[in-house]
């Protein structure tokens, strides 16, 4: 078919017959010329007799020069009108025909019709400018293939990898050490500690809004453990959390102090040893405790009726052991 005859099939043919001249079917375009890659619109109206249902495809044809880039989009005027529209694209130029469409009728009387839409034809343009045959294409490119030695995509690979392993351990290195905690330096071992706390409460939010709740609980428990140690070399941070404990139990501190103190140092040790997650407000109110510790702690005072009185006389209390510590 000549694409004169194509045109004029477009835009003078009649309407497609439905059976017993009980309807019609049209065909229009939005467009009678288009680039390359340029979209318009197929239309098709369908007129029925009332009750009938009409049912159209999906999508046109998807690997020729004209082809569907959306489905069809279908609405309904009335009971006897129906409208599809088709959004399409050519991609080679010259006089470029839509690929037929069948549409199917069902009848109210139970019949069932499929009629073929009138063909459409639309003009396509090439974008190239005039002239443009003679241009020669590029050659192609290089790509990597069996001319390749092993050791050059073994270096492609590796070297990559290289750099970001090397650069996140860089960067592992310089936010550790701005993590280190530079202590005040007082004579007082409480003001010390309180000092640090209030350092690490300060500056440590940083930490938990990363999400490194470990280093923030392994600076709460090393303010706790060297203020002990300072008042007492016996009680180093060597010792675990049952150790340092029971011998602050044997000293004879407040038995609350003595579980207080424990139940602090365990919740570090789950978050360092074990990896638990502890959500903002969980440390915050680790560290309010942490600070209500070191404020009440008081170291117990030699009694005077004791002094010189062996271990098997002194109270009942000051030899109770902790119970369930870990």
């Amino acid at each position: 078919m000549t694409p004169l005859l194509l045109a004029l099939l477009v835009w003078f043919g009649g309407p497609a017959a439905i059976q017993g001249a009980q309807g019609s079917i049209r065909a229009a375009l939005s467009r009678d010329t288009v680039t390359i890659g340029a979209r318009f619109l197929y239309r098709l109206r369908v007129e029925t007799p009332p009750g009938a249902r009409v049912r159209f495809p999906v999508v046109l044809d998807t690997v020729g020069p004209v082809t569907s880039v959306a489905p069809a989009s279908v609405r309904a005027s009335g009971d006897t009108l129906w409208t599809a529209e088709y959004e399409l694209a050519a991609w080679e130029p010259g006089l470029q025909a839509v690929a037929p469409v069948l549409v199917t009728i069902a009848f109210p009387d139970g019949a069932v019709q499929t009629v073929e839409a009138p063909r459409a034809a639309v003009a396509v343009r090439s974008v190239l400018p005039a002239g443009s045959d003679s241009i020669e294409p590029r050659g192609p490119k290089d790509v990597w293939g069996p001319s390749r030695t092993w050791w050059e995509v073994a270096l492609a690979i590796l070297l990559p990898i290289a750099v970001v392993v090397t650069g996140a351990y860089l960067l592992s290195r310089w936010r550790r050490r701005r993590k280190r905690y530079v202590p005040v330096v007082v004579s007082d071992p409480r003001a010390i500690a309180l000092a640090a706390l209030a350092a690490l409460e300060r500056d440590g939010i940083a930490w938990l809004v990363e999400g490194d709740t470990e280093a923030y609980y392994t600076q709460l428990a090393q303010i706790l453990r060297y203020d002990l140690q300072t008042l007492n070399a016996s009680w180093g941070t060597d010792l675990t959390t049952s150790e340092v404990t029971g011998r602050l139990n044997e000293a004879g501190v407040s038995i609350q102090h003595v579980l207080e103190l424990r139940d602090i140092l365990s919740e570090t040790d789950l978050v360092k040893f074990a990896r638990a997650r502890r959500a903002l407000e969980d440390a915050r109110e680790l560290t309010q405790r942490a600070r209500r510790w070191l404020e009440e702690f008081e170291l117990p005072m030699p009694d005077a009726e004791l002094v010189g009185v062996g271990a098997e006389t002194a109270p009942e209390e000051a030899r109770e052991t902790v119970e369930g510590a870990p």
